[in-house]
């Protein structure tokens, strides 16, 4: 389902725009997907 929607990438897109600082934990492989918003 995550893979489809791709949820997490979008919220973590929002917490960019307004500046919330974030952090993921998961023993998922999907992660390395949204790697690059998670290096801003």
């Amino acid at each position: 389902m995550e893979a489809c929607y791709k949820i997490t990438r979008r919220c973590l897109e929002v917490c960019l725009v307004v500046n919330n600082p974030a952090m993921v934990v998961t023993k998922g492989f999907l992660v390395v997907r949204d790697a690059d918003l998670l290096a801003k």
